[in-house]
């Protein structure tokens, strides 16, 4: 019990520098409820997590060094326990856990989903690995904060369930990194191959998906 009141105080002083009190109570509701224990390389997943709640505010990497920090500090130097106020939110809230993280993937990002993941799998391992890193590169440039992050993780993890929070316009600058990287490592003639012999593919295996997937090309 002393442990878990010390990671809720860790993460109330961190977190309360850049949210705003009622994201900051969500925040909290979704590491007591989902990670709580976890060890804390776990850091990482609760900060993708949450990337909706502070996207374009801060990056992961310095909230995640900030925690790591306040961690290992003294207890008297952290905040104070925020669990009175994180009563209150729960009392308070009406219709669950927000929806922005439990949002579905529509059937249109899992058509996006499917073709993603046949066109990685398509690649050869070496060839799979420098393309990761120039997608990666590529996420960077387009990309901010929460936004990155939970691309990045959705590569890393093959799950359709990154993709739930993003709209059209997102995903069609996604799918255009993926081909740019392509023909950086693939080079141009052997990219249009790739995309187009997927697309093909797609069309002749599941067809509904191949039609869903033209919003996004």
């Amino acid at each position: 019990m002393e442990e878990r009141i010390r990671q809720r105080r860790a993460l109330f002083t961190v977190l309360q520098e850049w949210l705003e009190e009622s994201s900051l109570m969500e925040a909290l509701v979704i590491f007591e409820d989902h990670f709580q224990g976890r060890p804390t390389i776990a850091v990482h997943d609760y900060l993708t997590r949450i990337a909706p709640l502070y996207q374009d505010r801060v990056d992961a990497k310095t909230l995640r060094r900030n925690l790591m920090q306040v961690l290992v500090t003294r207890t008297q130097d952290l905040a104070p326990d925020p669990l009175p106020q994180l009563e209150k939110f729960r009392r308070q809230q009406t219709s669950g856990p927000d929806l922005r993280f439990n949002a579905q993937p529509t059937p249109q990002q899992l058509a996006l989903h499917s073709l993603v993941s046949a066109m990685m799998h398509k690649v050869p391992l070496t060839q799979r690995k420098q393309l990761h890193v120039h997608i990666a590169q590529q996420l960077k440039t387009r990309f901010r904060n929460g936004s990155y992050d939970l691309l990045s993780q959705y590569m890393l993890a093959d799950n359709p369930l990154y993709l739930a929070g993003f709209d059209d316009r997102a995903l069609r600058d996604f799918l255009s990194l993926i081909y740019v990287a392509a023909c950086e490592v693939l080079g141009p003639v052997a990219a249009d191959r790739w995309l187009g012999g997927c697309i093909a593919d797609l069309r002749t295996a599941e067809p509904a998906n191949a039609e869903a997937v033209n919003r996004y090309l």
